[in-house]
């Protein structure tokens, strides 16, 4: 059986080059590196948090499935900066307001797929809806 580190390292080595998961895009479209505070911050609830249960591991799983689809879908739009900022106004900051001041766990989680549904969304949007 493998550790929380395995766990999250068989996910990483399954990632193809030039896709990103969510939160990096983010932080990357607000001109922060890689390994700046708050992926740090996110990273480290993942791997001593989420992954220490099965629910999580499962949640994890899942959206190291979906997330690359929905970055890349993202990444086409004409206003994908945008789109990452107003992932990070609307979810990303809170979510990370909450695990510094440690809430409850649940309550990230709840956020965070909040959060990934609401990408799912930006990156179905074609703008043919969209009024003037």
């Amino acid at each position: 059986m493998c550790n929380r580190a395995c766990f999250a390292d068989s996910f990483v080595d399954r990632r193809s080059p030039g896709l990103c998961f969510i939160s990096t895009a983010v932080f990357k479209a607000k001109g922060l590196p890689d390994d700046c505070e708050e992926l740090t911050l996110l990273r480290n609830f993942r791997d001593t948090t989420l992954l220490t249960t099965e629910h999580g591991r499962l949640l994890v799983e899942e959206y190291y499935r979906i997330a690359p689809g929905i970055c890349g879908e993202i990444d086409g739009k004409l206003d994908s900066s945008l789109l990452y900022r107003n992932i990070y106004d609307l979810f990303l900051r809170k979510i990370i307001e909450n695990i510094r001041s440690g809430v409850d766990v649940s309550l990230v989680v709840r956020d965070y797929v909040a959060m990934v549904n609401f990408s799912k969304q930006l990156a179905a949007y074609d703008g043919r809806d969209a009024k003037m």
